[in-house]
């Protein structure tokens, strides 16, 4: 156990300096407000994207595809239970601010943050899994996110934001090239190659930008604050690995589900407030304040996670 914790711990280190990276870069004004969303919007739709046709793209075998469906129920079902909970027990008497707790509680930074990790720990076949994980987020953020956003801002939702976006995509092309065992043609595949390297550096020197422009001393007195960030950190992990645990649920797969879980807040998180007219700044401080809290949970739960699950 010791050893899962070392490595784990080696990995959010490694994730954390480079996030220290962008944050310095953009403390010292060498990276522009339009700088940063340049490099998101590159590590979007092209790293990304090309992360999860690299690891889709292997010959077909019934027991890939049962994971990949298997990931995709627990993700599903996961995603029923916190927002059942965060109904529940996040309950500020503005409307706004608690549209943007419970997002922050919900959805987890699973393209820039779970993407380099799962790959770190378990290779190309946790990438394989986690892909699917990044398309249902995007559905899921473009559906129930945005309704939950725009409960103020309103607006007419988005469908095609849910479906026709990179994370889908790349997954669907991935899907198809491994259902049908067929692999992309020698150039394309060199240029996916060459791309996809780029999302974990490029990634999180964005998260590091966005914390670089937050205080979260200014929300830190504020209990849905401490509420949104203790489900998403602590017991929104914990409840999984239980279920996991005593549904038998073992593996890659399960590990995943887990380490996707217990991100901390999707960068989005501040995107969408901005849209749906939120506080930006909120959303900016908890997305600072999970993120920073994370290099201190994330470890520990992974590392019970691989004891309970693997």
């Amino acid at each position: 156990m010791a050893e899962n914790f070392i490595c784990v711990t080696q990995q959010i280190l490694l994730l954390a300096a480079i996030i220290l990276v962008g944050f310095a870069l953009s403390k010292a004004n060498l990276i522009s407000a339009e700088g940063e969303n340049a490099i998101s919007s590159l590590v979007l739709y092209v790293a990304t994207p090309a992360v999860v046709i690299s690891a889709l793209q292997r010959p077909f075998e019934a027991i890939l595809w049962m994971g990949l469906k298997q990931t995709a129920l627990i993700v599903i079902l996961t995603f029923a239970v916190m927002v059942t909970v965060t109904k529940l027990t996040i309950r500020h008497a503005d409307i706004g601010y608690r549209s943007v707790m419970r997002f922050a509680a919900i959805f987890a930074n699973v393209g820039f943050m779970c993407l380099p990790l799962v790959k770190a720990l378990y290779g190309k076949t946790g990438v394989f899994y986690c892909s699917v994980v990044v398309a249902l987020f995007n559905i899921e953020t473009w559906t129930y996110g945005y309704a939950l956003m725009s409960s103020v801002g309103g607006g007419k939702l988005p469908l095609k934001k849910a479906f026709l976006n990179p994370g889908v995509l790349s997954t669907l092309v991935g899907t198809l090239l491994f259902l049908t065992s067929t692999s992309l043609p020698a150039a394309v595949d060199a240029v996916v190659d060459a791309f996809s390297p780029l999302n974990t550096p490029l990634g999180m020197i964005v998260i590091g930008c966005r914390m670089a422009h937050s205080d979260p001393r200014i929300v830190l007195k504020s209990a849905a604050v401490w509420i949104s960030t203790i489900e998403r950190l602590v017991v929104f992990p914990l409840l999984l690995v239980l279920a996991l645990h005593l549904t038998g649920i073992r593996g890659v797969v399960a590990m995943v589900a887990m380490i996707t879980t217990c991100a901390p807040a999707a960068s989005v998180t501040t995107m969408m407030a901005v849209f749906c007219r939120h506080d930006e700044a909120a959303a900016a401080n908890v997305v600072s304040l999970q993120t920073a809290l994370s290099a201190l949970t994330m470890p520990l739960l992974i590392t019970l996670g691989q004891k309970l699950l693997m």
